[in-house]
């Protein structure tokens, strides 16, 4: 990338990034519903600015869900975002790096201690909670990035989550839950 068009990008996302986080803050306290939605828009902007074409197949069901995915970068973010209205598991690191932890907060994201095995239970217990209230979840659950040529080990202390959630009769969430699917992305 030409060192003018980074300049260009970067300019892009910041003008449009820093007058919309008020915003969601705002969003974040008086509208539920609108504050699972807003952060959908915004990164499929933030797709287009960054030149991110997607091609989707299918769709996330509304409603509770817990999506698990693989790690590869950081523009897994923006896209998956991009393709449902989503908020992500991360690790309490990224609740300390600078203006990405504004952002992580923003999306309602929910942090998890690796470190303190009492404090996985208490991040099930959130996720679980999220999930009740009709939220979509994304796990990372490799528990890191990888170049994505092999998949590593679950780490499936938080899946429980999901299962708490199911609905009467049933025995625990579904594997099989429909899910759009990111066949291609080109930028």
């Amino acid at each position: 990338m030409s060192r003018l068009r980074a300049t260009a990008v970067l300019a892009g996302f910041m003008g449009l990034t820093l007058p919309l986080m008020p915003v969601q803050a705002l969003l974040v306290r008086i509208s539920p519903p609108a504050a699972r939605r807003f952060p959908h828009w915004y990164h499929r902007m933030v797709c287009r600015i960054l030149g991110i074409r997607l091609h989707v197949h299918g769709s996330v069901t509304p409603g509770p869900v817990l999506l698990v995915s693989n790690h590869t970068s950081w523009l897994d973010i923006p896209v998956l975002s991009a393709v449902a209205p989503v908020s992500f598991v991360a690790k309490s690191e990224v609740s300390r790096w600078p203006f990405v932890s504004s952002l992580a907060r923003l999306q309602r994201t929910v942090f998890v201690n690796r470190t303190k095995r009492i404090a996985v239970g208490d991040t099930a217990n959130e996720m679980a909670r999220r999930l009740a209230q009709g939220d979509a979840l994304v796990l990372f659950a490799e528990g890191t990035s990888t170049d994505g040529n092999r998949v590593l080990p679950f780490q499936s202390s938080l899946f429980a989550a999901a299962k708490s959630v199911s609905k009467p009769g049933e025995a625990g969430a579904s594997a099989e839950c429909p899910a759009a699917v990111v066949q291609s992305v080109s930028i």
